[in-house]
């Protein structure tokens, strides 16, 4: 008879935490190693984590930067997942398909074309989204997946930038 092979993993139907509060303190990475042992000390059965957006916050600007983790709150990602996964925690992490005007990578992309275009005004189609923290916004394009630069982009550094550390998903 079997296992119907339709079914989720068995860890997609338990507890799922988050973690802002966490991923944009400044002790980001300790708190996140020392989660497992919480979750076991108050008996909290947890499955899943997901990396909240703080693990992109930049210290100077206080917006989050998709792909650019903070290495001053994350000192080793890749080790901070072993030990996540070593707990039977599994990892998502929070990424957003456009990019603040502020983002170091927003001009590259910008000159040539790889946002939604506003052809009218022969510029990016900029809007306003959440760019970090509780209200706060800012202006942004969204990546334009139509393009084939916009998108090889985008998968480049889904590959290089996130999944190099072996999470479970985004």
């Amino acid at each position: 008879m079997g296992m119907p092979n339709h079914l989720p993993l068995c860890y997609s139907f338990g507890y799922l935490a988050s973690s802002m509060g966490y991923a944009e303190a400044s002790n980001a990475q300790i708190l996140l190693e020392g989660f497992p042992n919480l979750c076991y000390q108050y008996n909290i059965p947890c499955n899943d984590l997901y990396l909240s957006s703080g693990y992109t916050v930049n210290d100077d600007t206080k917006q989050c930067y998709i792909f650019i983790w903070n290495e001053k709150h994350f000192l080793n990602p890749k080790d901070l997942i072993v030990k996540l996964k070593n707990a039977s925690i599994y990892v998502f992490a929070n990424i957003k398909p456009w990019l603040l005007k502020t983002h170091p990578h927003y001009q590259s992309l910008k000159n040539v074309h790889d946002f939604i275009w506003n052809e009218e005004d022969n510029i990016p189609g900029e809007v306003t989204q959440w760019s970090s923290g509780a209200g706060e916004s800012a202006s942004c394009a969204y990546i334009d997946f139509t393009s084939e630069n916009g998108f090889n982009w985008w998968k480049e550094n889904i590959k290089t930038k996130l999944l190099i550390y072996s999470l479970e998903g985004l």
